[in-house]
């Protein structure tokens, strides 16, 4: 190989192959969507559902033992 092409696919790789990780995630399936809230652990979005509540109705942390936390 001539060291134009060498160049040319090294740079081609340098673009490319940091975009792998991004190709690589998957989003939230039709069905996770439609169910929403329906297994509170897993948030769909930024604020949990789209209507932007953003509360959770999970109880592991409560006003007794918050002190705990580090």
């Amino acid at each position: 190989m001539t060291k134009p092409v060498i160049k040319m696919f090294l740079a081609l790789a340098m673009v490319c192959v940091p975009q792998l990780p991004v190709l690589a995630q998957s989003g939230p399936s039709y069905e996770d969507i439609l169910a929403g809230l329906s297994d509170p652990e897993r948030w769909l979005t930024y604020s949990g559902d789209y209507s932007g509540k953003r509360h959770s109705p999970l109880a592991q942390i409560t006003p007794e033992n918050v002190s705990a936390l580090r």
